[in-house]
């Protein structure tokens, strides 16, 4: 029993810290010898990217920047059709280059020829990083090339405060680090025709105050959102983001509006205000409630304390992409297991990926058991190892008799074919 739980705490686990304009960073290191790159933590992203010389456009000279030259491991990738690359991001941020393999380090971890993009083009501001660390799935992602080390389990924790630190952790430790009481659980689903790619978790409604907002006009219910680390605020559609926008108004009345600021229309000048707190705002999962922080709710300025705008931007139109961002997300565990690789004989599909959010993320090694999607081990192994995790949690835990394919396990995990 203890070699199997030995198995479980297998993996690595990252500082995740704040690197201002609303970005999330992590060290990792390209090349041998090793050099440390800091870089966008995004889930929303599936190509990991570093700015590389020679750099013709963009690149932050202030940081470092990623010479090939200087590595012995580094070689160019042999790529179908093409080797080039060129991503624009959902708030219009850019970068292009071309793909390259190198061996990545993460902590300790050794992952020789790891393909990732030398970026010669960069246009907007990615916060002091020298790229990005694309954790979504995909050919080029984090997780799809290290799947023999990680099992394509991942979780996080945003920091709420610039100066904290949060974590990120890659393996099969995500599960005992990450996974939180069953009343918490979000499904996530893969795939969508917009952004095939994303990890999706299905919208249902708002309420703010005490007005429920419910999915309706134009927009598809229930609603899919992406969520997405690398994106600070959350988008909504144009008819959802109005009713906020009215319920939020009708709840300020009594303040003073100010100017809109650079990201957002709906501002008021709290200055004398000490004591104010922003309206409550839930947002309604599949299955789940989800409390925000009051500083979800509303954005301050930095140069202008007394200054407050909801945190939440309108898209043009009812049928632009939905985004969950990180303002939304931060003091919250979420644990994503994408099932890519699952042993032969499995009674589950390919692909599964679960979730997960809870208030309470001092407890990062309190563990609950709501499901398992990863069967690189034999049910029964997987069911013993819960039982023996059960001891410390009053969650029951299924037979293994029930996971067929017929009768997948009912607690929030969406299977995807």
């Amino acid at each position: 029993m203890g070699e199997l739980v030995d198995e479980f705490v297998e993996g690595i686990r990252l500082p995740l810290t704040s690197g201002g304009d609303g970005n999330f960073l992590v060290t990792v290191g390209f090349g041998t010898p090793k050099r440390d790159f800091t870089l966008l933590f995004d889930t929303g992203s599936g190509t990991t990217w570093t700015q590389c010389e020679p750099c013709s456009a963009g690149c932050n000279q202030q940081i470092p920047i990623f010479d090939p030259s200087t590595s012995s491991s580094f070689s160019n990738s042999t790529c179908d059709p093409t080797c080039d690359y060129s991503i624009e991001y959902h708030d219009g941020t850019y970068s292009s280059g071309y793909y390259v393999k190198d061996t990545l380090t993460i902590a300790s971890d050794l992952h020789p020829n790891f393909v990732f993009g030398c970026a010669q083009k960069i246009d907007g501001n990615f916060g002091g990083a020298a790229g990005i660390l694309g954790v979504r799935p995909g050919k080029y992602s984090l997780m799809a090339q290290t799947n023999s080390d990680y099992s394509s389990l991942f979780c996080y924790c945003l920091p709420a405060a610039e100066k904290s630190a949060g974590y990120v952790v890659l393996g099969l430790k995500a599960f005992a680090t990450c996974l939180p009481d069953k009343d918490k659980m979000i499904p996530i689903s893969l795939g969508s025709n917009q952004d095939a790619d994303s990890y999706f978790v299905t919208l249902t409604g708002i309420t703010i105050g005490q007005q429920r907002l419910d999915i309706s006009g134009n927009v598809s219910s229930p609603l899919k959102a992406i969520i997405d680390s690398g994106t600070s605020i959350s988008r909504l559609p144009f008819s959802l983001y109005s009713d906020l926008r009215q319920a939020f108004q009708g709840l300020m009345s009594q303040y003073t509006t100010a100017p809109p600021s650079a990201k957002f229309d709906t501002c008021y000048n709290l200055k004398g205000q000490n004591n104010w707190t922003p309206p409550k705002m839930v947002l309604h999962f599949e299955g789940v409630d989800l409390d925000l922080d009051p500083s979800a709710v509303t954005f301050r300025e930095k140069d202008n304390n007394a200054q407050v705008c909801l945190a939440f931007i309108g898209n043009e139109n009812d049928s632009g992409l939905t985004i969950i961002g990180n303002q939304q997300h931060r003091e919250i565990k979420v644990y994503v297991d994408i099932a890519m690789a699952v042993s032969k004989g499995s009674s589950f599909s390919d692909q599964a990926v679960i979730v997960a959010y809870s208030r309470n993320p001092q407890h990062s090694t309190d563990v609950a058991i709501d499901g398992i999607c990863n069967l690189s081990h034999s049910k029964e192994q997987v069911h013993n190892l819960m039982s023996h995790l059960n001891d410390q949690t009053d969650v029951s835990i299924p037979n293994p008799n029930s996971f067929t394919p017929q009768n997948q396990p009912s607690f929030h995990v969406n299977v995807v074919g």
